[in-house]
């Protein structure tokens, strides 16, 4: 798989529009209580969020590690009807390089919202990105329609969704983002190739926050291997996208 198309598949999976990493509040009051959970991803036709995407992609045939730098759009551009006659909405992607550059079209993806749940399908992989009521430390199997028989999907296997600081304050670089929550996706290791160099080694890590009436505003995932026995190298990406713009 190339760079590129490597990178692709990771938006979606850090999938992912995004949180910030510190949280701050100017004023000690209570924040509103968000009262319509679907107003974590809200799907109003037009509403777009912009991020800056961070990205490293890790070769190990030819042993290199190179970073790429873009800004991606999400746009809720249309209605429609999934495969099972749910009303569904797609969202566009575009890409630039840098603020000097037009938006050009990327992909897309469907989203389906539900009482119980916001469903997301973009290339090919079916998530549970939200779980109706939305409660502080609330579990569930975001994979679940995932099919982990292939081996390149393997890792997808037995990941629990929790819900984590809801109802918070965020802040990243760009924006301070009220009535926030965070999705922990993954987060596992095993060895440190610079510690131990002749073991198998891998490191698989996903985290998203969401921001009412606003959308994704941060996603983080690291996805690599480290197999001695193939090469002395790593081989994944990481992706960090963090919400910098959006639209009321």
């Amino acid at each position: 798989m190339s760079p590129m198309k490597l990178l692709r598949f990771s938006f979606l999976l850090l999938s992912f529009p995004l949180f910030f990493l510190a949280s701050c509040t100017k004023d000690k009051s209570p924040t509103p209580a968000v009262t319509d959970d679907a107003a974590y991803f809200p799907l109003r036709k037009g509403h777009f969020v912009e991020y800056h995407v961070d990205s490293t992609y890790w070769d190990d045939f030819l042993g290199t590690e190179t970073h790429h730098y873009l800004d991606l759009r999400y746009v809720v551009a249309d209605t429609l009807t999934d495969n099972a006659g749910r009303p569904s909405f797609l969202i566009t992607v575009s890409q630039r390089k840098d603020a000097s550059e037009r938006w050009q079209p990327q992909s897309n993806f469907i989203v389906t919202e539900t009482s119980e749940r916001l469903e997301w399908i973009q290339d090919g992989l079916h998530f549970v990105k939200l779980f109706f009521p939305v409660q502080d430390k609330r579990q569930w199997n975001g994979n679940e329609f995932i099919s982990t028989l292939d081996q390149s999907r393997l890792y997808f296997r037995d990941w629990k969704y929790t819900y984590a600081d809801v109802g918070a304050s965020y802040k990243n670089e760009y924006k301070t983002f009220e009535n926030t929550l965070t999705v922990k996706q993954v987060d596992e290791t095993q060895n440190d190739p610079e510690k131990q160099p002749a073991a198998f080694a891998y490191r698989t890590y996903g985290m998203e926050k969401y921001a009412a009436n606003i959308g994704l505003i941060e996603r983080q995932f690291i996805h690599w291997t480290y197999d001695p026995g193939v090469a002395p190298a790593r081989k994944g990406t990481a992706v960090v996208m963090k919400a910098f713009n959006y639209n009321d």
